[in-house]
């Protein structure tokens, strides 16, 4: 029977030996990309083309999730499998035993990473991720040499970024020290007196101003000639925009609506979210964005309602930087893709929308109605609530 992942392995060694049987366990991951390097294109590419690959690269490679490898240590040799087996069984009643004065942030990260991180939903997952990788300066010291100058220096090193950003930081040093204590890896848990440094504020959500949602309305057919083909070259999207202010979307779960997913009769979407249970939801179709919609179903090349001009599924960053940051600069307006779903929130709200029901739209949490039980009469109270949103 194959033994559980990061549980441990027995390899026979090969040659004459008395103790053949060598007990492997994990002691760590290395992270890695699996993408080539395109550093030779720079003495073949003219100076400007080559910038242009280096930015198209650069955002595929952020785009591409990290993989990690298994680093093992062997603890022991061994005469018979049976001696090694109770050997590795012993080690995982409790394997930080064996190495508890030596083990390094790096290594506590990593068994926390494999018990809890790694099943954590995306967005939470993101967080512990990207402050791990700020933690450079930690990785290889032992947790009994770590004090709270040292922690306190790590969060004061982006001192320049959000106050997000070192909270993140810190609730990561709490997870890792409560895990300590729980297995008596350190006796004082110096991350309750670190403190956030940052003086920059949180970038206030800003909504669209009923004038700007006017010029979305009549420039609908806007689309940036460019030089070069890319996956949307020719296709307008602005349409995208009114969608995700007239529902709530978010830009993620409006990039993955299939045309299968509209009911168009009934005037609803099914929006199959991942960042939430509650995200996977009914959302009504304003009366004003209907034949925007039908508009889209009618000329889909493909099995997305806004995909490119091949039919296929568009990411976030091609979105984004091959139409959003284009629109936004061409007719003067400074928002994030998220504003709009902010939008939809704080007009639903001034319109007097039911706020349990303008929760179910949006996607948060309620318990005022049974989750997943989508009848008729419900999707035709969104439906007549919905057309109750008015800009």
């Amino acid at each position: 029977m194959r033994n559980p992942n990061g549980y441990g392995t027995i390899r026979k060694l090969t040659g004459k030996r008395k103790r053949p049987f060598g007990v492997y366990v994990t002691t760590g991951y290395e992270t890695y990309h699996a993408v080539p390097s395109i550093d030779f294109l720079e003495d073949i590419l003219s100076e400007p083309l080559y910038e242009e690959v280096r930015a198209e690269y650069d955002a595929y490679v952020a785009r591409q999730p990290s993989k990690r490898k298994q680093v093992q240590k062997c603890i022991g040799y061994y005469a018979t499998r049976q001696a090694a087996m109770i050997a590795l069984a012993e080690y995982n009643k409790n394997p930080l035993d064996m190495d508890k004065m030596e083990i390094t942030f790096e290594q506590v990260y990593d068994a926390i990473y494999e018990r809890t991180i790694k099943d954590m939903k995306v967005s939470t997952k993101r967080s512990y991720v990207t402050a791990y990788d700020k933690c450079a300066a930690l990785r290889s010291m032992r947790m009994r040499d770590i004090r709270l100058a040292h922690l306190q220096r790590v969060v004061d090193q982006h001192a320049d970024k959000s106050k997000s950003t070192q909270n993140n930081i810190i609730v990561l040093f709490h997870t890792m020290y409560k895990f300590c204590l729980e297995n008596d890896l350190c006796e004082k848990d110096y991350s309750r007196f670190v403190r956030v440094t940052s003086k920059i504020e949180s970038k206030q959500k800003k909504p669209f101003s009923k004038e700007e949602i006017q010029t979305i309305w009549e420039n609908l057919s806007w689309s940036k000639i460019r030089q070069r083909e890319t996956v949307i070259t020719g296709i307008p999207y602005a349409d995208s925009l009114l969608v995700m202010i007239y529902t709530g979307v978010r830009i993620g779960e409006l990039l993955d609506i299939r045309v299968s997913d509209v009911h168009l009769e009934e005037r609803w979407i099914e929006v199959k979210g991942t960042k939430t249970k509650a995200a996977q939801r009914v959302v009504p179709i304003h009366r004003e964005i209907l034949p925007i919609i039908e508009s889209r179903v009618a000329d889909a090349r493909g099995e997305f309602l806004f995909g490119s001009k091949e039919g296929k599924k568009i990411s976030y960053a091609n979105y984004k930087q091959l139409f959003f940051c284009d629109f936004m600069s061409r007719f003067g307006m400074n928002h994030t893709p998220h504003e709009c779903r902010h939008t939809f929130a704080t007009i639903g709200a001034a319109s007097g929308l039911n706020p349990v029901l303008l929760k179910k739209i949006i996607g948060h949490a309620s318990s005022d109605i049974t989750e997943g039980v989508y009848t008729h009469a419900y999707i035709e109270d969104l439906v007549k609530e919905i057309d109750k949103f008015k800009v």
